[in-house]
């Protein structure tokens, strides 16, 4: 599903973030980064998602190159990858079914269609007495919940999820654990940076960190 081959990646002018990183995450697997302030977590995840290309080594997604792929199947493969933020980035001028249906809308699915999809999305995830609401009005949790539902209407095969708990309560970061939990139950590959390691961590999840620029294996 994801494979990652002797990566080394930095910033301009700055001192390697990755030095030989490897990893393996296997179709419907769960799997947990941590790492410091600072280690690389997030830059990871735009790593896989091809919005920043290594220095040197491979990225594999669903057996497809993202150092040599070209736009047209970038785009393509992209649906296949949900992401979601520690600031939600819902659209503040838009409804939460408007919010969870603009994947489905951008991709010009047919209105009858995506209307079936956003209701049935809706209700997964307990919005649907939330789909007239604005996000100024919802909690951080609900926010949370709606940007989750958005980044899994199309039905992707992974979901990455950068810090999804960084912006909430003690309690709400269980509530969304488990959420992410049942996702991955439910067939869905799951991939999680988090310095919140033990909201995420169950028996299904194996947890990595980043030091020094490579992932090790946290027993």
């Amino acid at each position: 599903m994801i494979k990652i081959d002797s990566l080394t990646f930095s910033f301009k002018r700055g001192k390697p973030l990755f030095t030989d990183l490897n990893l393996y995450v296997g179709k419907g697997e769960y799997t947990l980064i941590t790492g410091a302030s600072g280690s690389g977590k997030t830059t990871l995840l735009k790593l896989l998602r091809s919005e920043l290309l290594p220095n040197s080594g491979n990225i594999e997604v669903s057996g497809i190159s993202l150092v040599k792929i070209n736009n047209k199947r970038l785009v393509q493969l992209r649906r296949s990858i949900g992401i979601v933020h520690q600031d939600f980035r819902l659209v503040d001028d838009m409804t939460v079914y408007e919010n969870v249906a603009l994947p489905l809308k951008i991709r010009k699915t047919p209105s009858k269609r995506m209307k079936a999809r956003t209701l049935q999305t809706l209700g997964e995830f307990d919005l649907t007495p939330l789909a007239a609401a604005y996000p100024e009005e919802l909690s951080g949790g609900e926010k949370q919940r709606t940007a989750i539902a958005r980044a899994l209407i199309g039905k992707p095969l992974v979901l990455l999820a950068d810090e999804p708990t960084g912006s909430l309560d003690p309690e709400t970061s269980v509530e969304i654990g488990a959420l992410l939990n049942k996702i991955n139950v439910a067939g869905t590959t799951v991939v999680v940076v988090s310095h919140d390691t033990a909201v995420f961590q169950n028996g299904r999840c194996r947890t990595l960190k980043i030091i020094k620029g490579r992932l090790k294996p946290v027993e």
